[in-house]
């Protein structure tokens, strides 16, 4: 099943994915992000903890996610085999 448009987090929610690039026991066990009610969205990191009373989660709101978006340099030129044929290429 195709759906037509990306998934959007609701505010409130979060999501998190099992940190499957983990390689010191420092870096976070899940990994993901939360969107809080008044829309922003954060990254979020969760470990699994043993404690007295048995197995438990910590986490912590990491930085604000950016929206990432390419510089304009990359966007100012044709997809290859789109513009000028090779044979003009002045190098």
């Amino acid at each position: 099943m195709a759906y037509d448009k990306p998934f959007e987090m609701k505010p409130g929610n979060f999501q998190l994915f099992k940190n499957l690039k983990k390689t010191d026991p420092k870096h976070a066990d899940w990994t993901g992000s939360i969107k809080l009610p008044d829309g922003r969205e954060y990254w979020f990191n969760m470990y699994d903890k043993q404690g007295a009373k048995g197995t438990y989660f910590s986490g912590y709101i990491g930085k604000e996610k950016q929206q990432v978006d390419q510089p304009a340099a990359y966007r100012s030129f044709p997809p290859v085999g789109q513009g000028q044929p090779m044979d003009d290429v002045p190098f």
